[in-house]
């Protein structure tokens, strides 16, 4: 789902994220709710734990 700040990730099974994706893009245009892997670069892990609500496993 996009909305006017980004985009938001909810129900998910499995979320990959590309890793030409920056960190920076990731905390201001991301949300992540309900799902229960996101696979994602180290360098941007830290990244997706600052927008993911309830996910299981990244």
């Amino acid at each position: 789902m996009a909305n006017e700040k980004g985009v938001r990730v909810v129900n998910c099974a499995l979320l990959f994220i590309d890793k030409d994706v920056e960190p920076q893009l990731i905390c201001d245009r991301l949300q992540i709710k309900n799902c229960a892997k996101v696979s994602c670069t180290d360098e941007q892990e830290s990244a997706v734990h600052t927008v993911a609500k309830n996910v299981a496993m990244v």
